[in-house]
């Protein structure tokens, strides 16, 4: 329930424009960084879609990873 003065009369606090532009200036790297990573991870993910079930019924065979799962098991 809010009072309804409180919906006439809205009031935004912002930040000062030099602020903004500062930590824009210092998140830029950071936000490149995640947009990057996003990029991997959608190429991953495609790849591990494809992949993965030729693995699993055996179309692709991966020599090594069978060497690898022979001597943990």
């Amino acid at each position: 329930m809010l009072p309804l003065d409180g919906l006439q009369k809205p009031r935004f606090v912002l930040p000062p424009e030099q602020l903004v532009r500062h930590f824009a200036k210092i998140f830029e790297p950071t936000q490149h960084q995640l947009e990057v990573m996003h990029d991997e991870n959608v190429t991953l993910a495609a790849l591990r879609d494809a992949l993965l079930p030729k693995l699993i019924s055996g179309e692709l065979r991966v020599p090594d990873a069978e060497r690898i799962v022979g001597r943990i098991t």
